[in-house]
């Protein structure tokens, strides 16, 4: 069934919503709006509450409270909503399902699974005639370890809201096989019903452009002969950021390499990364965060990616520009080189990640294979235009059956 002859009302449904950043909940509705349907967000007054927010986003989002309303955000029809309660990463939305009946929806793609505003997707499902998705991208990584009251609030979902999902949902996806396993595990449903369908990047704006390159790299000073390396995303100690730079330091000094750390981070923790860089900082870039939008000429004028610890979708949109690959050896991460398109470490261990740079470092051929097979895999098979029309397949081949089906 081809879904661009049945044209749909898409409506995402997500607790947060930042598009400056280029998340799933961004891309996926504006690839399929681009596909030809028409397509909403339904979401909150705010932004995520991301760790030490005022140094690491606030610089790029601003105050965190955007207030309630319907506008237009970077392309895409969004209302926002005020908000009843917050708790730490929970949130009810006020005016829900008044907002589901003024878009009147084919489909309701919720991108979260153990929140209350996937509660509020699935009770409103009583009432209104709608497909509903649901898709988790919590991998292990974040689910575990978990505190006390953290265990107690999953063993209570579990108990009380996820009789709720099987009857109301009509399909569960998750982002990964880690995703997957939490989902099963939560929400009570075999594995193998739980189809997985990967995070993508946007193909039509990341790709080489040698003049942005040399524009880059004039900026900084850097010689054509310099093989740079680049980290993308927020520098705090959960992403490794120290173990990369400590493994950087290692490199032997006759390699020409320099390293790019583009985010943002509290001072306390930058001040380590420098310490730990002393013997190389004067190979060492901090350039604050930008945009997503702005991201493609950072990585064209880079030679390497690394991506020490958790899952980062830069490292798709780094792939298509044609940059091989650094990732750690969890299973939230190495699929991004399951193309042979990098190298693999296990996680914290500095000397097997220097080993990688050196390599990759001392090797144009290595680098320039691995290039050229992440960039054609992640076109064939990443790219947002194909993960949307992924699921577009999807909601058209659902039955209805759960419609309606009460408690």
């Amino acid at each position: 069934m081809n879904a661009a002859d049945h044209p749909m009302k898409i409506l995402h449904v997500s607790s947060w919503f930042q598009p400056q950043l280029g998340y799933s909940e961004y891309h996926l509705p504006l690839a399929q709006q681009n596909q030809g349907h028409t397509v909403a967000v339904l979401t909150s007054d705010r932004y995520f509450p991301f760790p030490e927010y005022d140094t690491t986003v606030k610089p790029l989002l601003g105050k965190r409270i955007v207030g309630s309303g319907q506008r237009e955000e970077r392309g895409l029809n969004v209302t926002r909503l005020p908000v009843a309660f917050e708790y730490r990463h929970h949130l009810w939305l006020r005016g829900f399902e008044r907002a589901l009946d003024q878009f009147a929806p084919d489909v309701v793609h919720t991108h979260e699974f153990f929140t209350p505003v996937a509660l509020q997707s699935a009770l409103a499902k009583q009432r209104a005639p709608y497909t509903l998705v649901m898709t988790s991208s919590m991998e292990k990584e974040v689910f575990f370890p978990q505190s006390l009251p953290r265990r107690l609030y999953y063993q209570f979902h579990r108990r009380s809201f996820s009789k709720l999902l099987r009857e109301r949902v009509d399909a569960f996806t998750a982002v990964g096989t880690g995703a997957r396993e939490i989902v099963s595990y939560v929400v009570g449903i075999p594995a193998d019903q739980i189809e997985v369908i990967p995070l993508g990047a946007d193909s039509t704006r990341f790709r080489f452009d040698a003049a942005a390159r040399k524009e880059i790299r004039n900026q900084l000073g850097v010689t054509d002969e310099t093989v740079v390396i680049i980290y993308a995303g927020k520098l705090i100690a959960e992403k490794d950021i120290h173990v990369l730079v400590e493994a950087f330091a290692r490199l032997p000094t006759q390699l020409p390499a320099t390293l790019i750390l583009l985010g943002n981070g509290s001072g306390s923790y930058v001040e380590q990364l420098r310490f730990l860089a002393q013997d190389a900082l004067d190979k060492i870039f901090f350039l604050p965060a930008v945009p997503n939008e702005n991201l493609p000429p950072f990585f064209c004028a880079a030679d390497v990616g690394v991506w020490p610890s958790q899952s980062s979708n830069a490292a798709i949109e780094a792939s298509l520009v044609g940059l091989p690959l650094i990732v750690c050896d969890d299973e939230s991460a190495r699929h991004y080189v399951e193309a042979e398109n990098g190298l693999r470490f296990p996680r914290g261990d500095v000397s097997a990640l220097s080993e990688c740079l050196r390599r990759l470092v001392a090797s144009p051929a290595l680098r320039r294979q691995m290039a050229e097979r992440g960039r054609a895999y992640m076109q064939s098979h990443r790219s947002w235009q194909t993960i949307a029309q992924r699921y577009l397949t999807l909601y058209l081949e659902l039955p209805k059956e759960k419609t309606n089906r009460a408690i």
